[in-house]
Order: structure tokens, then sequence, then C-alpha cells
């Protein structure tokens, strides 16, 4: 097996816990210490797999959000950038998708070219509401997880490490099942 694909599978569920991992982590660690951890993580993970996919032009900027967080922690020398991370990360893929809307190719559209190269040019009408409805769902995930954190730490833990993920399964659900029908349509 790869070591490589092992190495960034295991960091890619460690950010994919994150919510746990800092919840309770908290109650053990400093919340300096875990911010770098998370930016050691996310940093390794950008190191090892920069050259991978559509959107390796993005994977600098994706180290973003963990250097916010390791910033906020060290400046506000409080747990907050921690519990901001969610969002933030909701915000650069807002940032990134949208910024794709008014320079083409969108991201979705990147993505069905790289998964599809002989990608139809009907179907770009398409990948362009999809991108738009993904900048939605950036914006509502993002706003309902600084309202969980308004709530108490559990409803942040509950909201950011279960609820999230099945909106988010449930978009990729549904937009697959268009999917399916706008390209029977599109094929024949």
């Amino acid at each position: 097996m790869n070591r490589v694909w092992v190495l960034k599978s295991a960091i890619g569920l460690l950010l994919l816990l994150y919510p746990v991992f800092i919840y309770f982590g908290l109650k053990e660690y400093s919340p300096g210490l875990l911010a770098t951890v998370i930016f050691a993580m996310a940093a390794i993970r950008w190191a090892v797999s920069r050259n991978d996919g559509p959107l390796k032009a993005y994977g600098p900027y994706l180290v973003m959000a963990p250097a916010l967080v390791v910033g906020a922690t060290f400046i506000t020398d409080s747990n907050l950038g921690l519990f901001l991370y969610p969002a933030l990360v909701n915000l650069v893929f807002f940032v990134f998708f949208s910024i794709s809307l008014f320079y083409p190719p969108t991201v979705v559209e990147q993505l069905a070219r790289w998964r599809q190269p002989d990608f139809p040019s009907e179907a770009i009408s398409y990948t362009t509401k999809v991108t738009k409805v993904w900048c939605l769902f950036f914006v509502i995930n993002g706003a309902l997880s600084l309202l969980s954190l308004q709530l108490s730490e559990e409803w942040w833990l509950l909201y950011n490490g279960l609820i999230a993920y099945l909106f988010m399964g449930g978009l990729f659900a549904v937009e697959y099942l268009v999917r399916l029908r706008v390209m029977s349509r599109l094929y024949g």
C-alpha cells in the first residue's frame, strides 16, 4: 500500500473528526498545541497532495483556514479560533466557489472535467447552477456553525461533528440524482 495514500487518508480522517478532536482535546491540552497540530496536519496533507486532482492550484489557499485558526488562537490566547475553524472552512470554500462563478470554469466544472474529459458544453450551465447551490450551502452551513457555538460547546460539537455532515451528504445525494437526470437528457 502506498505510504503517501495512507498518510493523506489518516490526516483526512483526523481533519474530518476535527470537532471531536477539538472538543475532547481541549479537556486535556492547550488551545495553542491543538491549533498547531491542526495546522501541521493541514500543511502536511497539502504538501503530499499538492499535485493531485483538478483543484491543485487551490491547495495553498486551503491551508488558510488552519493558519487563521493558529493566528486567532495565539492572538486571543483562547480556544475561540479552534471553534471558528468550521465556519472559516465554509468561508474559504464559499470564496473559491463564488470567485469561479466570475472567472470560469467553475469549481464544479473543473471537477466534472477531471472525471469526464469529454465534458459536453451543454453541461456548463448545469455546473454553474450547482456551483451557486454550493455557495449558498457554504453560507448557510457557516452561519449555522457560528450559531451552534453561541448555544454551547456541546451544540457546536453536535452540529459540526454530525449535523453539518448529514446536510452535506444530503446535498451530495440530491445533486447526484439530479445529475443523473441531466446527463441522461444530454446523452440521450
